[in-house]
């Protein structure tokens, strides 16, 4: 089992803890504004940083898309449907058009809590792995040729942002803008950017005044699932100084197991951070002790615990999380996207080679010299 990088484990702790924080209603405005300016596009630029080109081109692209279908799209279609149960039985659909309109709306993958089963933010997953489809495309060009492609697919982000205002199926509206922040992701990779030396204490508190002004000055809230990226420059700057912060905090941060719990179980906590968060709220709320803070800290114990339990199971696991079970020792994993893969692309080998040593289910595995 290849050595885990417990920096990458921080770095998604750290955003789907911002991301709880950020769905935390009655949180100060400056401090929504101010997470939302940059803790989408992190997880853009952590996927390319943790899927350089060079994985594409090993697996072929076929196998590699399977891959991520089975990391994103299974418990994306798994939550989509099972937060049906609490909706129903709490009332939040009340009858059968909403129920229809629901199920259509979670497998369009519309980001608007009206058309999914209470579980918006899990629009996320459908979009990157749309980013995911687009970047594979680009696997194969020269890293020049690759970045201006980005680049222009930004420049159709902002463009369909500014001039359709719709909801695209499964995000590919966002995905195009998400596509430039991956390959913003991989740029830092090819230049090993975790194995830099840290950054000083005080230039680290630097990047978070560089990071909360930009979002003070950016007059528009910048919403990822709508595409609603706000002046563009402002955008792109706030998007690469929050990550950098990330980044950086989580090279000074030691191994931490419940972070590491967290980081490796972001989309349980995307899913279900809507209910979480509502029945904290309203736990909260017969003590008369509602505070935004002890809503963000009593969410997160809450996290960790149900976490836990679905780290219990290899059937939730894989259902909830994208891992699929284990083969007994030394013969590899299997799934879904290790059958298609084989069948459609010949010459994969059987197991990862030693440049490829990875858990299966998890991104955020220390790639091997």
């Amino acid at each position: 089992m290849p050595d885990r990088d417990y920096r990458i484990d921080n770095a998604r702790a750290l955003g789907i803890l911002l991301v709880v924080l950020g769905h935390v209603w009655s949180a100060p405005p400056w401090l929504h504004k101010w997470i939302l300016s940059f803790h989408m596009p992190f997880f853009f630029i952590l996927s390319g940083y943790m899927s350089p080109p060079s994985r594409v081109a090993s697996l072929g692209i076929r196998c590699y898309l399977a891959r991520r279908a089975e990391r994103l799209l299974v418990p994306w279609l798994f939550w989509g449907l099972l937060c049906a149960v609490p909706s129903v039985l709490t009332g939040h659909t009340s009858s059968a058009y909403q129920f229809a309109k629901r199920v259509v709306g979670t497998l369009y993958s519309v980001p608007s809590k009206d058309f999914t089963f209470y579980c918006t933010p899990i629009w996320f997953l459908t979009c990157l792995w749309c980013v995911y489809a687009l970047s594979a495309l680009l696997a194969r060009l020269p890293a020049r040729t690759r970045y201006l492609c980005a680049l222009l697919s930004l420049c159709v982000g902002l463009l369909v942002g500014q001039r359709m205002r719709f909801y695209w199926p499964w995000n590919l509206n966002t995905a195009f803008s998400g596509v430039f922040l991956f390959q913003w992701g991989t740029w830092l990779r090819q230049h090993a950017y975790l194995d830099r030396r840290r950054f000083a204490f005080p230039a680290v508190l630097a990047l978070l005044g560089v990071s909360a002004s930009l979002a003070v000055i950016n007059g528009d809230e910048i919403l990822m699932a709508t595409n609603h990226l706000g002046n563009p420059w402002l955008f792109l700057a706030s998007a690469f100084f929050g990550s950098i912060l990330l980044l950086e905090v989580s090279k000074i941060l030691p191994p931490i197991a419940w972070m590491s719990l967290l980081g490796r179980h972001t989309i349980v906590v995307l899913a279900l951070n809507y209910w979480i968060w509502q029945f904290v709220h309203d736990f909260l709320g017969l003590f008369r002790c509602r505070h935004w803070a002890l809503e963000f800290l009593v969410e997160c114990l809450l996290f960790v615990a149900v976490v836990g339990v679905v780290r219990s199971s290899w059937l939730l696991r894989w259902l909830a999380n994208g891992e699929p079970p284990s083969r007994p020792e030394g013969r590899g994993r299997w799934g879904i996207a290790e059958s298609f893969g084989r069948a459609w692309s010949p010459g994969v080998p059987r197991q990862p080679g030693r440049q490829e040593q990875r858990s299966y289910g998890d991104d955020a595995i220390r790639i091997r010299p």
